[in-house]
């Protein structure tokens, strides 16, 4: 058996290949796909097709891939390669197929019936070093293919009784995010196990049995927390992205999703029976029923190469009075640690107080100030504002500043598109005198 130091050089040996090949492939025909970036594919088991509809009014646009295209059966999770071709679950024979990304036209079986005992899948995901990850929606776990030529590779084990892996997405750590699922509601025996695919092995029990019944998909959001659908809760849930604790209710489906993700435009959409909706990114509110009569997986057109916005430093009085005629001075910087300009030319950063250092649902919007205008290549900003101090309960408080709230931007580490100030800031009542030196019973 390798060693794990082995294990790791073979690892960064693909991940420099494949980072070139990537770069490669940005360059070669990939513009005219991110045209279609406001674009959702919709994998259709009744048709054997994937649909192309624009994402924002629900308009369909036509067929992308044509009906049993390369043996297309009961297709699911459509999902795009680091190659920009558009990899697709295909069931009896159970096989992934490979599509040109720009036309639909089939390429090839990529993953052929029993290959590596590959016998049907739920859900695809490729590594940082460029591998596929299938769950197998069985007690096969995972199994990882070359992302070249579609060869088995390894399997991932997934320990205790569960054993059935239904969806899968890679952190902002690295890691590998499972959804391992019971074969029976009302059991709550569902939960979320993590691993490293660069020594291919178990690390924790990350979201613990006893908050999912009926989970379907994984997926995590431009704000790093886990959103996943829970079809017998008839909810989208949400956990804390480091942690696993359970920080609430995204949104209590109606009709019952079976798949949500974030679309370019920051918005969360989820997947039902009867079609797919629209919720806010942020307030989970409502927005449209875009689709209606036709529903599958689902997945959007690439955006673009990947930046890196990163909040560098945020700076906040050491103290503020509440009043109507008071203000709080907050500065931050965000840089472009990349050597790509920003895809997009539209986003928001917003500022939030809190009284722990955690973003939630308990922390105040200071703040929300949007950029016009893309970012060059290792280029920065910098704000300074001055904001009316909010009539919030006296005490000690955090500035959070958060880099393209909704996710507009493709990032390649969004983990550091958040910074906490490096002091506190005193917010006190009005009867204070600042000038002169009180003491402050805060806390």
């Amino acid at each position: 058996m390798p060693s794990i130091s082995q294990l790791r050089s073979v690892q960064e040996r693909k991940r420099s290949a494949f980072h070139g090949r990537l770069r490669r492939c940005l360059f070669e025909g990939l513009e005219s796909r991110w045209m279609l970036a406001s674009d959702l594919l919709l994998a259709d088991p009744t048709t054997d097709s994937v649909l192309q509809f624009d994402a924002e009014t629900g308009d369909e646009l036509g067929t992308f891939v044509p009906s049993g295209s390369g043996g297309l059966n009961a297709p699911q999770a459509p999902t795009f390669g680091p190659d920009g071709d558009l990899y697709v679950i295909s069931q009896s024979p159970a096989q992934v197929l490979k599509f040109d990304g720009e036309t639909g036209d089939f390429d090839s079986t990529f993953v052929v019936a029993g290959e590596g005992g590959f016998n049907g899948g739920s859900d695809l995901a490729f590594g940082p070093s460029g591998d596929l990850y299938v769950a197998t929606n069985s007690s096969a776990g995972i199994l990882r293919f070359d992302g070249l030529t579609g060869s088995f590779e390894a399997s991932l084990a997934l320990p205790g009784n569960t054993q059935r892996a239904i969806s899968l997405d890679f952190g902002p750590d690295g890691l590998l995010y499972v959804l391992d699922v019971d074969s029976s509601i009302n059991t709550l025996a569902d939960r979320i196990l993590r691993f490293d695919v660069g020594t291919n092995t178990f690390v924790d029990q990350f979201v613990n049995p006893g908050l999912l019944d009926d989970a379907s998909s994984l997926r995590f959001g431009p704000d790093l927390a886990i959103y996943v659908t829970d079809v017998s809760l008839g909810e989208t849930r949400r956990f804390d992205g480091s942690t696993g604790s359970f920080l609430g209710i995204a949104s209590s489906n109606q009709p019952v999703s079976f798949a949500a993700d974030f679309g370019p435009n920051g918005n969360l959409y989820a997947a039902s029976p009867d079609g797919i909706e629209v919720l806010d990114g942020e307030s989970y509110e409502f927005v449209a029923d875009i689709i209606s009569g036709t529903s599958g997986t689902f997945t959007f057109f690439p955006t673009g190469p990947a930046s890196d916005l990163q909040v560098t430093s945020v700076s906040i009085d050491s103290a503020a009075l509440i009043g109507t005629d008071q203000f709080i001075n907050v500065e931050y910087t965000v840089a472009n640690n990349s050597t790509e300009p920003t895809a997009a030319d539209n986003w928001v950063d917003v500022i939030y107080l809190s009284q722990d250092m955690v973003l939630d649902s308990y922390d105040l919007e200071l703040a929300r100030i949007p950029r016009a205008g893309r970012l060059s290549a290792t280029a920065s900003y910098t704000e300074d504002l001055a904001i009316l101090t909010p009539n919030v309960v006296p005490g000690e408080y955090y500035a959070l500043v958060v880099a393209d709230r909704r996710g507009n931007i493709p990032d390649s580490d969004r983990a550091n598109n958040f910074l906490i100030a490096d002091s506190l800031t005193h917010i006190i009542p009005q009867a204070f005198d600042l000038s002169v030196d009180n003491p402050l019973a805060v806390g």
